[in-house]
């Protein structure tokens, strides 16, 4: 068992971690909507904050144009991190998920699944957006039980 600094209480926990299988990353993910997109930028290594939808196979990202990820994600190798704690009573469990994949815009044959969407952030209509997708090819999770040290 290896101690961990809990990031929202600060408080200390006792760790024993557990993988996740992808089904139950998969669920983890259908559950929350906002995660930090790991990608190389202009400026180097960023981690920025996203709002997400998951469809069958993939992840999308609805993002104002003049986000540089727009332009620095597809084709490279991004990283979606979504974390979270369980709000239920003991014992309690803080999860990680991790989806790693090439970054790509819609393809033609992907804009009825684009349409069908419903993003969670919505962008004022003179504000022009674009949607970037990442395939949930590698998934990867870990449970970790909380207790009082």
């Amino acid at each position: 068992m290896a101690e961990i600094e809990h990031p929202e209480s600060g408080e200390t926990k006792v760790d024993d971690t557990r993988g996740m299988s992808d089904g139950e990353c998969r669920i983890w993910l259908d559950h929350h909507s906002e995660g930090q997109l790991g990608y190389i930028g202009g400026r180097g290594a960023r981690s920025v904050v996203v709002s997400y939808a998951v469809t069958d196979d993939q992840i999308l990202f609805l993002v104002p144009a003049y986000n540089e990820i727009t332009q620095y994600a597809p084709g490279k190798q991004v990283t979606l991190q979504v974390v979270g704690e369980s709000s239920g009573p003991a014992p309690r469990y803080y999860d990680i998920v991790s989806v790693t994949g090439t970054a790509n815009v819609p393809r033609i044959e992907q804009t009825p699944i684009v349409r069908r969407t419903n993003f969670v952030e919505l962008w004022p209509p003179d504000v022009t957006t674009s949607v970037i997708c990442l395939p949930m090819a590698e998934l990867e999770g870990s449970e970790r039980e909380l207790t009082h040290v």
